[in-house]
């Protein structure tokens, strides 16, 4: 998966959590974003993952 892909998502799930109407609406954004914050440490760790092959 491209990882400027995976900093977009980052990011709008961020936003969507600033924008939120409600708290487990924020709360699902945020841990959201936490799972691509990890999807991000671990390919700047090891590389991404060639899904082309």
């Amino acid at each position: 998966m491209d990882l400027n892909y995976i900093y977009e998502r980052y990011a709008v799930s961020l936003e969507m959590a600033r924008n939120a109407a409600c708290r487990s609406s924020e709360l699902a954004h945020l841990e959201l974003a936490d799972g691509y914050a990890a999807r991000i440490q671990d390919a700047k760790l090891h590389g991404t993952p060639d899904f082309a092959k």
